[in-house]
């Protein structure tokens, strides 16, 4: 049977080191190619992987040559590391560290000077090791300063927290080169004299550099390092993972004679098979199972995350959905602050709907959808700090976001989305002892949003339905209610057009015009009742907006404008074609321009503008608002303006206004009313702008 000697199993540690150091940069650079840090760490990952490949295929004997690629890339590894490591630093303190440009040039121009000498010399047997020497005193020399820049950033850390991260880079990457050096030191005094071959030591250095290379891309890429526990957590996942595979290995092999190597493979494919088959089911509980006994603190989040889950699609109710959120992330002892924010109609603007821990400051009560969501909008799934900050330096409106993050004393901010559209989101500020949101608990927490925005739709579905429901009693109760009245009314009118051919004193006939007028007006009220209560279709097609709103417009100033009456129009120039009632929201707009010129007999300013909004939970929205300068609405009107038969005018049916209402909420949208005592009232027209309006609510 063929064996394999210790130099083939030295080598396939090296190539594992490189596959990985590989695999994990290129995957980092493909998130964001755009960004900085991602960029010079994938540059560092392969030349990492480059330089333990070639040593590995170095060590085999007709692959001697390779070694000349270790040498030259590895001379080159430490100033790319120097300048890797500085851009993280850079983000948080001035680059007033001259190191690495002077470090860099000398990397360019000495190693390929060491590597011509070590080709012209490598024919002369008395001096052939010796730029193989002089490398690896340059390389180690360049190392110390690539550990002493990383010393000093450690003990100029501001926070506590980047305190302990840089310190893991300093211990990490220290030991990597402890390792390194050693295994170069007894390389360089080998038999030879060279630095060939593995040398007396195991490739404890890969394994230091892989780990090191690991840490590196969670601090790019999450803004974070692992702690201690995550880490301890991770190796004994690691270590099972390893013990089941060699487990199975040894089941399969069990009780057998030295197989001859084609039967040695196939048993050893079969058992790889009952590893994969094994791995996905089992995955899961080994990593319940590492957490809660080596990393209980980071598994609460992780449960109380499960508990969400579960009881979140059973919410009917907005209220207690923010306090089962609120209160389960605040009770997992991964969160000191939480406060959740939901879209607001009404203020144009997302607002406070809850929040728990200590703060500071009390937090902000009402947050403007710009900036602070246009990271979502370009595809964020979340926000957190340190990645913010390296943002900041180039992006004036990250700064402003990282800006209201920290008023809000928030680490992490998580946005409830469904189809690009924010309705809300959930802010998260970390506690003492943690050294930031892991990447699973971050994972863990968009899925949670997920689920949260999909039962915040629900419910609001479900209000929607049950408004629907409501309203089609009503309907139903009144329009029969109103025949009933009629039928009197038609009788009465009837009685009093016999008494008016009698002959009746000049009272008499003035008291059955009144009797007569009275009952016009009631019928008139019951006709307009009527109008409101019964279901009514829609006929929508494409309208364009300002075209509707000229037409009113046009048609209000040709019935006579009072003189006194400013008339003011701004209609955007970027508002869509929209599919809607054309006539009913002309309605609409008649009624409230009216009602606009009635409130100032005195004269004022009358203002139309549309403009589009962003925001709110179905996208985009038109918005038309008619704004006067009359007195305003008092507080305890205010309420009951939309109620069927409140009126303040005198004649009025107090249904103009409810009418309206309806009309634009079988549209799909929302009339709103803003009102200051003394300076006027402006009405809202919320209009949303997918393609069709919803089914007609009775």
């Amino acid at each position: 049977m063929t064996r394999y000697n210790q130099s083939d199993m030295y080598a396939l540690a090296y190539l594992v080191v490189a596959v990985i150091s590989a695999v994990l940069t290129t995957r980092s650079w493909v998130g964001d190619r755009n960004d900085e840090g991602r960029r010079r760490l994938f540059v560092l990952g392969w030349s990492v992987a480059i330089v333990y490949a070639s040593f590995a295929l170095s060590l085999h004997p007709s692959l001697h040559s390779a070694r000349i690629v270790y040498m030259a890339v590895g001379g080159l590894v430490p100033a790319i590391t120097m300048w890797t490591v500085e851009h993280l630093f850079r983000q948080e303190e001035p680059d007033d560290k001259l190191w690495l440009r002077p470090l860099l040039a000398s990397a360019i121009v000495c190693v390929p000077a060491i590597m011509v000498a070590h080709v012209v010399m490598s024919r002369a047997t008395t001096y052939q090791q010796v730029p193989a020497n002089v490398l690896f005193l340059f390389t180690f020399g360049t190392f110390i300063l690539v550990l002493r820049r990383l010393y000093e950033g450690w003990r100029d850390a501001r926070t506590r927290v980047e305190r302990r991260r840089r310190g893991y880079l300093v211990v990490t990457i220290g030991f990597a080169v402890l390792l390194t050096a050693t295994e170069l030191s007894l390389r360089a005094s080998a038999s030879d004299g060279t630095l060939t071959g593995q040398g007396p030591m195991p490739p404890l250095s890969a394994i230091a550099t892989g780990f090191s290379i690991f840490l590196l891309y969670h601090t790019v890429n999450y803004s974070r390092l692992l702690d201690l526990h995550e880490v301890f957590s991770i190796i004994a996942r690691v270590i099972v993972y390893a013990l089941l595979l060699v487990g199975m290995d040894a089941v399969a092999l069990f009780g057998r004679d030295v197989p001859n190597m084609q039967e040695l493979h196939f048993q050893l494919f079969f058992a790889s098979l009952l590893f994969i088959a094994a791995y996905e089911p089992l995955r899961e509980p080994i990593r319940w199972l590492s957490d809660r006994l080596i990393n209980r603190r980071g598994q609460q989040l992780v449960t109380a995350l499960s508990e969400l889950h579960s009881i979140l699609p059973r919410m009917i109710d907005i209220e207690r959905l923010v306090d089962s959120i609120l209160d389960s992330l605040s009770a997992s002892g991964r969160c000191s602050v939480v406060s959740i924010y939901l879209w607001d109609s009404h203020r144009d603007a997302f607002v406070l709907m809850g929040a728990r821990g200590h703060r500071q400051e009390a937090p902000l009560r009402v947050i403007a959808s710009l900036p602070f969501t246009s990271g979502f909008g370009e595809g964020a799934r979340y926000y957190a700090r340190p990645f913010l900050a390296r943002q900041a330096t180039k992006d004036a409106s990250r700064a402003k976001i990282l800006s209201l993050m920290d008023t809000q004393q928030s680490d992490v901010v998580i946005p409830f989305m469904r189809q690009e559209v924010v309705i809300g989101w959930v802010m998260l500020r970390d506690v003492e002892w943690s050294d930031g949101y892991s990447a699973e608990e971050i994972n863990r927490l968009v899925r949670m949003s997920d689920r949260a925005a999909v039962t915040l739709f629900n419910v609001r579905d479900f209000e929607a339905l049950e408004e629907k429901h409501r309203l089609a009693a009503i309907g139903a109760l009144s329009t029969g209610l109103a025949h009933e009245i009629r039928n009197p009314l038609a009788g009465v009118k009837g009685a009093t057009q016999v008494l008016e051919q009698e002959s009746l004193s000049p009272e008499s006939k003035e008291m059955l015009q009144v009797i007569g007028d009275e009952v016009d007006r009631l019928d008139a009220v019951v006709t307009r009742f009527l109008d409101y209560a019964r279901p009514f279709e829609l006929h929508p097609k494409d309208e364009q907006p300002n075209a509707l709103v000229t037409h009113v417009l046009t048609l209000l100033e040709a019935e006579g404008m009072p003189e006194a009456i400013n008339l003011k129009r701004e209609l955007a120039g970027d508002i869509p074609a929209l599919r809607v009632d054309g006539p009913r929201l002309q309605q609409v707009l008649f009624n409230l321009l009216r009602n606009a010129i009635q409130c100032m007999p005195d004269g004022g300013t009358l203002a139309v503008k549309t403009r589009m909004i962003r925001g709110g939970w179905s996208g985009p929205f038109l918005e038309i608002s008619v704004q006067d300068t009359g007195p305003g609405i008092s507080e305890e009107h205010l309420d009951t303006i939309f109620v069927p038969f409140f009126t303040t005018k005198t004649g009025g049916t107090g249904l103009g206004l409810p009418i309206c209402q309806r009309i634009i909420e079988a549209h799909g949208g929302e009339l709103d009313v803003r009102t200051e005592i003394g300076k006027g009232t402006t009405f809202l027209i919320r209009l949303p702008t997918y393609a069709k309006p919803p089914p007609t609510t009775p």
